[in-house]
């Protein structure tokens, strides 16, 4: 079998409203966003090895309990644009430090035809998204997205 890929052209990062706010909820696509990453997501785990846990041979083997699970962030970084909705609304909930709905919208990818992957979840926007000048540069931003509960995935069809 070849091995099969693609390229992250065409994600749309979008920002909704409040989480559980009462009101149907509208996204707004953030443009210019260049390198979107997940990371820090991890679960933790409580060690409950006593009395009664297996042996391997003289060895007590550890047994371990999931206790917590920590979403971890979504890092970003873009180019700046006075004057985009979706840039101004990430600044709005960095002000309100409210958790807010967020999706990112994969492209159509190998083995999909019509829509691609769909990652769903709230997070509070870290630092505001302030811009980074530089006179041989596009001036950009970076801001951090400190995710809140479980990433829902929507697998594309």
């Amino acid at each position: 079998m070849a091995t099969k890929g693609y390229s992250g052209a065409g994600t749309v990062l979008s920002i909704g409203g409040i989480t559980d706010a009462s009101t149907t909820e509208t996204f707004t696509d953030i443009l210019q966003v260049k390198t979107p990453n997940f990371s820090g997501a991890e679960a933790t785990y409580d060690k409950i090895t006593n009395l009664s846990s297996p042996k391997s041979g003289k060895a007590v083997v550890d047994e371990l309990m999931p206790t917590t699970i920590s979403s971890g962030t979504l890092e970003l970084e873009g180019i700046y644009l006075p004057t985009d909705a979706g840039q101004a609304a990430l600044n709005t909930a960095f002000a309100t430090q409210e958790a807010y709905d967020f999706k990112v919208t994969l492209p159509v990818g190998p083995g999909q035809s019509t829509t691609g992957n769909v990652y769903s979840f709230s997070a509070y926007v870290k630092s505001p998204l302030l811009p980074i000048i530089s006179v041989d540069k596009a001036t950009t931003f970076k801001t951090t997205l400190q995710i809140t509960g479980i990433i829902t995935l929507t697998l594309g069809a």
